[in-house]
């Protein structure tokens, strides 16, 4: 069976169609898993940890091997990886871990945003992915949700996945 859990509503992009873009980022990252969160862990015995958010790098490295004493099993995160951009070393010795798996997402278009006045462009994933690869040397898959409004952008998404020699 698998858990998802979602630790914080917080995200550190400001894309216009997700409702974790209005919330205000207070407050020291979690770093514990909580015991009412421990003590369901327990009882369910999982056997994977899918970590959700806002952004799963909202809470602190220290969360995840917390997470992982508690119960040892595979830990995947879906991040935007902005806090690993910016700082790498707080994450490095995380990301290496074999138990733990991320994924990070994109989309065209002006919806998602770095910041309220900049948009999340290719040339910016990409410069996230290179630093990724790079510095942790694991494949880094992406998702991308698509509806109605960018639904043109598909085949589009597909030759940016295979020119960064990814999964979809």
């Amino acid at each position: 069976m698998e858990l998802i859990i979602k630790p914080t509503g917080l995200c550190n992009f400001a894309c216009s169609f997700c409702s974790s873009a209005t919330l205000p980022i207070l407050g020291k990252p979690l770093k514990k898993v909580p015991d009412k969160l421990k003590d369901l862990i327990d009882y369910i015995k999982p056997d994977e940890l899918i970590v959700t958010g806002g952004d799963p790098l909202m809470v602190d490295p220290e969360y995840y091997y917390h997470l992982h004493d508690i119960r040892p099993v595979h830990i995947s995160i879906t991040s935007n990886l902005k806090d690993f951009y910016i700082h790498p070393d707080k994450w490095i010795k995380l990301f290496k871990e074999d138990w733990f798996d991320i994924t990070t997402s994109f989309q065209y278009g002006e919806g998602r945003k770095w910041d309220i006045n900049t948009i999340y462009t290719e040339e910016m994933f990409r410069d996230v992915h290179n630093k990724f690869t790079e510095l942790i040397g694991k494949d880094l898959p992406f998702i991308s949700v698509i509806d109605y409004n960018n639904e043109n952008t598909v085949l589009d998404l597909c030759k940016l996945a295979k020119s960064l020699n990814t999964k979809v």
